[in-house]
């Protein structure tokens, strides 16, 4: 994963944010076994900007879903 100089990546194992999570603050070859091709959403965030669990999350954010099903 790529992760620009002052941002950071959170990336959640499930939709809608939700499910495990793990934050990113620089590249990384590997995310580990518990995200890897499991990623379904994350978020990106200034690094001096603070989580929020508001999905108002202004314009110092980009969040991205996995809308697709599989079957």
């Amino acid at each position: 994963m790529k992760v620009a100089d002052g941002y950071v990546v959170t990336a959640y194992t499930d939709a809608n944010f939700q499910g495990d999570s793990k934050e990113f603050t620089a590249d990384t070859p590997y995310v580990g076994d518990g995200f890897n091709d499991k990623i379904s959403s994350v978020t990106v965030r200034a690094a001096d900007k603070e989580q929020s669990s508001s999905t108002e999350y202004g314009d110092d954010w980009f969040y991205f879903e996995d809308t697709s099903t599989s079957g």
